[in-house]
């Protein structure tokens, strides 16, 4: 598939992340402890504010039910009553939402017309934009709007941020990015109007993106070879803990949007803890050739992990050596021996957005509260757990076998779907959350260990912001209800070839094992090729221009002939 030659092969398992391992154990040159969990937390705390606002988002933004506003004369009849009296019945059965009779008497005979002003159910959601600016029947495309606006923000600033971070390092974009996400919170939190909280709200969505992938990166970076999975898992289970719990919390105020809004304050003024956690990663520092502060990187967090200053400078001088030539544009996602695997990493990410919003989209399959909450404490315990067995397992074979778990459970639903809640109902959903969670956190570590580092940010950027992509068709879909197994069929099939694609992946990943394997057996100390494998990486083409200059002097020679020289001025030279 993607294999190559053996030597372009292990000259990209080396230099695909010079992180810094040392021989043997594939510890870090600074070692393990302090400096990794400063980076666990700011990935944390990224991430949750980040799945805090597209979560928000069902809020602040959900369409509850509503009706045809009450006129004064009617005000004294109940919702029901006046439902049955004045709102017909549409093609399926149910009451309308954009249309009333005139007059609304009840009689057959009286006229339909739409709507001009609602009443919205506030108890879902409280008042929130759909109810503040009747974004709904022949406003419903501003509602759209709103949704579209804001996944875009994020789809494109994701890969955006990656491309920078791969370019100016991983800490260089987080610092700029987290004080346009305090302005943006302070500011989505007092809406003016719709255009104002249309702008704002993108700028947010946008910031927050900007923030994961060079965390997600940096931590990737930072972890040793047999930490990455845990700590990854560490980070996720915080996340699917802290969210549901914050949002919860919120919602049982009832102030809508208000105190959603009120709700992500509190990680967004944790972001200024950033410019106190979070470090450059050496592992880029020294892909990029800036050894000077890599080595200032590596003992400020030796000293953090309270580890040998000595031994790590020498053991950076081994890790410099070791740095090997890439084929041309190996930094890209579509170099040659990286194609077929973005490829097929593209289509698996959009499918995940896609499965995750079937299954979490409130019009879409509900599930009780309290399985809810059972759903997400499983998840938690499964992602753990899984990372834990994960180097026994496999990455591969766990993204192809949680691929197929949900597959399965899918299309058992769509075969016994129905709309009212039942057992095996809450069962198979309940399973395919937990499938889902557990394929998503196997498969964003696989996707950090398939690049080098010099691409790394931007492959987990492109991943996230394709997630994205996913999710948002699925909200644009508006699938009626009659229609919900024919999407969960579609997402059966989605998910069939989701697996089938996991097996065309690589085996090896650029870091982890591999990386600890490679250094291993490479030793402490740089050997003569590669230093002069180092040596020939720092070499540029000599510039044309003195070229190009002694070729006129040689023409002008030619035309007028070699220059006199006086016997003074030749002696002179001599």
């Amino acid at each position: 598939m993607e294999a190559g030659p053996p030597e372009t092969r292990a000259i990209a398992v080396t230099e695909a992340s010079p992180s810094l391992k040392t021989r043997g154990a594939g510890e870090l040159a600074y070692g393990n402890g302090l400096f990794q969990l400063l980076t666990v937390v700011s990935t944390a705390i990224g991430s949750c504010l980040y799945i805090l606002h597209v979560e928000s988002l069902r809020v602040t933004a959900g369409v509850m039910d509503h009706w045809c506003e009450r006129p004064v004369a009617f005000r004294n009849l109940s919702v029901d009553e006046w439902k049955w009296i004045a709102i017909p019945l549409d093609e399926h059965g149910e009451r309308s939402h954009c249309l009333v009779r005139d007059p609304p008497d009840g009689s057959e005979d009286s006229l339909v017309i739409p709507c001009s002003s609602w009443e919205f159910d506030l108890s879902p959601f409280g008042n929130n934009a759909v109810s503040e600016w009747n974004l709904v029947c022949n406003r419903r495309w501003l509602h759209s709007l709103l949704r579209i606006t804001h996944a875009m923000g994020a789809m494109i600033a994701l890969p955006a941020a990656g491309v920078a971070a791969d370019k100016v390092g991983r800490k260089t974009v987080t610092f700029l990015t987290v004080p346009v996400v305090l302005i943006a919170g302070v500011a989505s939190s007092l809406p003016k109007d719709f255009h104002f909280y249309v702008g704002v709200g993108t700028v947010l969505s946008a910031a927050t993106g900007a923030l994961l992938p060079p965390l997600w990166a940096l931590l990737y970076e930072v972890s040793p070879a047999h930490m990455v999975a845990p700590y990854a898992g560490a980070t996720l289970v915080l996340v699917v803990v802290i969210i549901p719990a914050t949002l919860f919390i919120a919602s049982l105020t009832s102030g809508g949007w208000t105190s959603i809004q009120l709700a992500l304050m509190v990680p967004i003024a944790l972001l200024l803890t950033l410019y106190y956690t979070v470090s450059e990663s050496p592992a880029w520092l020294t892909a990029r050739g800036r050894i000077a502060e890599a080595e200032c990187v590596t003992l400020r967090a030796a000293r953090l992990n309270r580890g040998e200053l000595p031994r790590s400078r020498e053991k950076i001088v081994g890790a410099v050596g070791q740095r090997q030539l890439l084929e041309p544009h190996a930094d890209s996602l579509c170099a040659a021996r990286f194609r077929l695997r973005t490829v097929l990493s593209c289509y698996m990410w959009v499918v995940m957005g896609f499965a995750n919003e079937t299954f979490h989209l409130r019009e879409g399959v509900q599930m009780a509260d309290s399985n809810n909450a059972l759903g997400f404490a499983l998840s938690a315990a499964c992602i753990f757990a899984g990372f834990v067995y994960l180097p026994r397992v496999g990455v591969k074979r766990a993204v192809a076998l949680s691929g197929i778990i949900c597959s399965t459970c899918t299309a058992l639903l769509a075969a016994t779907y129905t709309r009212e809640r039942t057992l095996l109902r809450e069962v198979l959903v309940t399973l395919m959350r937990i499938a889902g969670y557990s394929t998503f956190s196997v498969f964003f570590l696989m996707t950090a260990g398939m690049y080098p580092v010099t691409a790394r940010s931007t492959a987990l950027g492109t991943a996230l912001s394709l997630v994205r992509f996913g999710e948002t068709v699925v909200q644009l879909l508006a699938t009626p209800q009659h229609l919900k197994r024919l999407l969960i069929a579609v997402t059966a099939l989605l998910t069939a070839l989701y697996a089938a694609a996991a097996e065309f992946l690589p085996d090896e990943l650029q870091g982890a094992a591999q990386q600890m394997t490679a250094v291993a057996n490479h030793g402490g100390i740089p050997s003569g090729l590669d230093l002069r494998r180092a040596m020939q990486a720092t070499l540029e083409p000599l510039s044309k221009k003195p070229k190009e200059a002694r070729q006129k002097k040689a023409f002008e020679e030619n035309v007028r002939g070699p220059r006199k020289t006086s016997l003074w001025s030749s002696g002179r030279q001599r």
